[in-house]
């Protein structure tokens, strides 16, 4: 049974769906994943991509099961994320804004 997966390259890439049916991609460096935790350590160059936004990075440990993010350690360099909005579908029952004819 396979526990661990390391993937090199120029770059590596990765592709997931998670349990919620969500895609992510990343390219990296190194991609070390821990297959038992579900946690992924992405170094070098790392660019994760999410249909909600993007994070890049020099180092980014990704928890697939809860989806939380961490970033930092020795030489990470800085942060860039990029949160797109939710898409903009009227609330259930409510319709959608109307221009108002006036007179």
């Amino acid at each position: 049974e396979i526990t661990r997966v390391v993937l090199t390259g120029g770059p590596a890439r990765l592709k997931q769906q998670l349990d919620d049916g969500t895609p992510m991609s990343a390219a990296a460096n190194k991609i070390d994943y821990d297959v038992n935790n579900e946690v992924v350590v992405f170094t070098g160059k790392v660019n994760l991509q999410q249909p909600r936004g993007t994070v890049t990075s020099e180092r980014v440990v990704y928890n697939m099961r809860t989806g939380q993010m961490n970033s930092g350690g020795e030489g990470s360099g800085g942060v860039k994320m990029r949160i797109l909005p939710k898409s903009s579908k009227p609330a259930a029952g409510k319709p959608a804004d109307r221009p108002r004819s006036g007179g």
